[in-house]
């Protein structure tokens, strides 16, 4: 198990660009970050590089690393901890595996500092608040250090890792799972609103001036349409512009604004279908990063506190707050579940099943997991409800639109036959 040095003082480190020869003799460059030039050669030559020339690199913006790669790191970082690779060495390959850009630049900078005698779970949190990290390693949070300590702890790194990888993936499936169910109805709503306008604001005009030199009256439809053009063309830029503005100053102060936020999470919640799914997905989160933790054998009043920072909706978090503070006061987990109706009933019936078994980790990934299916299927039943929906909202306008500019017409024809 890696040593752990907690005490050991911070050593202000610089970048160091360096070009030499690898151990095959093939020529090669990099970066590496080292107290002084002294240390980047030592470092360097435990790699088993031969450096050339060695000068300061130029203080530049990291590389970006998204979270499916913080994911993707961790999952190869199970596994190379798994065969028997010795953390150090697992580092070691996988900055040298990844594309040069900010994964192996944290790889590196990890290895540096638990060769340094730094925790594992203290390089990772000191490499996720450095200086200028924050933009680039959002996908590191308090759930990935406690896992992470967590396995240093017990000696099960690599499982640790392997179950915190799981985690990530199953919340990145059920984000994408959201977007995609919203994407569709976005777009067909995008697309009917730039083709009504377009007609009103091009087509409809034509017909109007087609109409003014017939000099017979127009039917009541027409005349409907050829109005809401003249009032979109008149009112249509300032009326857009100032909704967009009111908009921008709405999500502004909402953004800003806890209680405005919390107003709005806890609004969502009671929407007619949307606010179950809603409801749904943040107790999937919860759930799963609780069971996750617990699993893990970390206490339960901590692990409630890092589940309830990730259930991404306000009114969702003070519900779980609620359910922490009644477990510190000496309630089981299932039945604050089970007073609180904000959590799915079977949130409290699954914990109230793992507190009785001593498998309550097992019990709230399962319930995770069920909750997460529940999602999935909703969320595509809604989707199919709404394409026919959409299509068909889209064919009555436009076709209403172009039946009334042809009206007229077909008037003029008939009392000409």
């Amino acid at each position: 198990m890696t040593p752990r040095n907690t005490m050991a003082p911070k050593v202000t480190e610089t970048s160091w660009r360096w070009h030499g020869h690898d151990a095959a003799g093939a020529l090669t460059t990099g970066i590496v970050s080292a107290p002084g030039e002294a240390a980047a050669r030592l470092l360097l030559r435990e790699r088993h590089v031969q450096v050339d020339r060695i000068a300061p690199s130029r203080s530049r913006r990291p590389a970006p690393v998204s979270s499916h790669d913080i994911t993707a790191f961790t999952r190869q970082l199970a596994t190379l901890l798994d065969a028997g690779v010795p953390l150090v060495a697992a580092l070691d390959v996988l900055s040298h595996a990844s594309d040069g850009g900010g994964m192996a630049t944290l790889a590196r900078g990890l290895a540096a500092d638990v060769r340094a005698g730094h925790a594992f779970a203290a390089a990772i949190s000191r490499q996720a608040n450095a200086p200028g990290a924050s933009a680039h390693l959002s996908g590191i949070d308090g759930v990935y250090c406690r896992l992470v300590d967590a396995g240093e702890l017990s000696g099960t790194l690599a499982l640790q890792l392997a179950r915190l990888a799981e985690h990530r993936e199953r919340a990145r499936k059920l984000r994408d799972t959201l977007r995609a169910a919203l994407a569709y109805p976005c777009a067909v709503t995008g697309v009917a609103l730039l083709v009504i306008a377009a007609l009103l604001a091009w087509v409809v005009p034509e017909f109007e001036r087609l109409f003014a030199g017939m000099g017979a009256p127009l039917p009541v439809v027409t005349r409907a349409v050829i109005s809401a053009s003249r009032t979109a063309l008149a009112a249509g830029p300032g009326a857009l512009a100032a909704s967009a503005g009111i908009g921008a100053l709405l999500a502004a102060w909402v953004r800003r604004t806890t209680a405005a936020r919390r107003a709005a999470d806890r609004a969502m919640l009671r929407l007619p279908f949307a606010g179950r799914v809603i409801r749904q997905a943040a107790a999937v989160r919860w759930a799963r990063t609780l069971g996750t933790l617990a699993h893990a054998g970390i206490p339960l009043t901590d692990a409630m506190d890092a589940a309830a920072a990730v259930c991404g909706n306000l009114a969702m978090r003070q519900a779980a707050l609620g359910v922490h503070l009644a477990v510190t006061q000496g309630a089981t987990l299932g039945a604050a579940l089970r007073a609180d109706a904000t959590f799915p009933g079977l949130v409290a019936q699954m914990a109230a099943v793992g507190e009785e078994s001593g498998t309550l980790g097992r019990m709230l990934n399962k319930a995770a997991d069920l909750l997460d299916e529940d999602v999935t299927q909703r969320l595509t039943a809604l989707s199919g409800i709404l394409e026919p929906m959409m299509i068909t909202f889209l064919g009555l306008v436009v076709g209403g639109i172009v039946m009334a500019m042809y009206l007229p017409m077909f008037q003029l024809g008939h009392a000409a036959s």
